[in-house]
């Protein structure tokens, strides 16, 4: 498709305008609660991200195999579990960058680990503190999954990028479906309310544009306050 574009008159799709316009209205102006769910293998590959996000989101959950690297950097034994050693420095500043910030990095407490990347190894779950020193982890755990689908579930905007594990085998595939639900069930939430938050008195409705806007300024502060001063806990979380 790249060579036929570079070769014929071209223009950007319709679904890639979408997401222009969904990206651009996260980055400006999200509703809040924002919570940013990121997953995948390397580090290196959303670091940027978690970074750039930092002025824009409320709380960053973290997953996949660069939770690993994030677990490290802050002093837990991961085992033979994928982490990127070069990335750690970075990763340090950039959890102190976000305490300072106020934005609630939630990495997990607890992951399915086995002795090799293999789909037929056999999955044990154990808490991020007692990760053998000879298996590496491959998915989030379930005490995880519940609280990162907890954070998801409060959230009036979620922008999720990345797997939780190696969701391609099924053995740890179980914490990307769990965060799947949480995120369909948000969606659907929302869209059964036809907004997630809807104003509570005719007062918003019938505002004028300018204050209107500051009205939803205020909720969405006020919002945003009860969200950080209560972060969700879960039965069975660590």
């Amino acid at each position: 498709m790249v060579g036929v574009a570079e070769q014929l008159p071209s223009a950007a799709g319709l679904l890639l305008q979408k997401e222009v316009d969904v990206l651009s209205r996260l980055v400006e102006s999200p509703d809040r609660p924002f919570v940013l769910v990121l997953g995948g293998a390397k580090v290196s590959d959303k670091i940027g991200v978690v970074a750039n996000f930092l002025r824009r989101a409320d709380a960053i959950l973290i997953g996949g195999a660069m939770a690993n690297t994030f677990l490290a950097a802050r002093g837990e034994k991961v085992g033979i579990s994928r982490i990127e050693p070069d990335r750690l420095g970075e990763v340090r500043r950039t959890l102190a960058s976000a305490a300072k910030a106020g934005v609630e990095v939630v990495l997990p407490s607890d992951v399915v680990v086995a002795e090799a990347f293999d789909e037929h190894a056999e999955p044990t779950v154990v808490s991020v503190n007692a990760i053998p020193d000879d298996r590496m982890a491959l998915d989030i755990g379930p005490a995880t999954a519940a609280r990162f689908g907890a954070w998801v579930g409060r959230a009036a905007t979620v922008l999720w990028n990345g797997p939780m594990g190696v969701f391609e085998w099924e053995s740890f595939s179980n914490g990307t479906r769990d965060v799947a639900k949480a995120v369909a069930s948000r969606a659907g939430s929302c869209r059964a309310s036809r907004h997630c938050w809807r104003p509570r008195n005719r007062s918003a409705v019938d505002a004028t544009p300018h204050h209107r806007g500051q009205l939803e300024d205020a909720q969405n502060a006020s919002r945003v306050d009860a969200f950080r001063r209560e972060p969700p806990q879960p039965a069975g979380a660590f």
